[in-house]
């Protein structure tokens, strides 16, 4: 289902309804290849081994933002009050990869300390402002 905000059509009979808008609810109905008849299967190529190795551009990020790293524990998570990111070890994902995009979203986080960007509200004072604070970081992944 999709919800979009729309003009009025300009068919309407009232002037005033031309300067409306209007949700319009879209339904769509969705099929997985496996559901429908006739058609022939899906070929994935062979899967390849990832690399069991952080991204050295990564690594090279958070040196150069002077955040504190601490690999080790079972959540991912940046502590602004001591300016540190803590993330699982590698072997806690299923690829590197994975352990990149967690790290990049961690990092993104920490651009706001008042010694990078000084992003205001940081440092959480109520749950509502978290979801505004992961957009940036959401934005940094792969």
């Amino acid at each position: 289902m999709v919800v979009e905000r729309s003009k009025a059509l300009e068919t309407d009979s009232d002037p005033a309804a031309l300067n409306e808008q209007r949700l319009v609810v879209r339904h769509y109905t969705v099929f997985h290849a496996s559901q429908i008849d006739g058609i022939p299967g899906l070929e994935t190529p062979e899967a390849t081994e990832a690399s069991r190795d952080p991204d050295p551009r990564v690594t090279a990020i958070i040196q150069n933002l002077g955040v504190t790293l601490v690999v080790g524990g079972s959540q991912a998570y940046f502590r602004p009050t001591r300016d540190e990111i803590h993330i699982p070890t590698l072997g806690s994902f299923a690829s590197a990869a994975d352990y990149d995009t967690v790290l990049l979203h961690e990092i993104g986080h920490s651009t706001g300390h008042e010694k990078r960007l000084n992003r205001r509200g940081i440092i959480p004072s109520a749950p509502q402002t978290m979801p505004r604070k992961s957009c940036v970081p959401r934005s940094l992944q792969r």
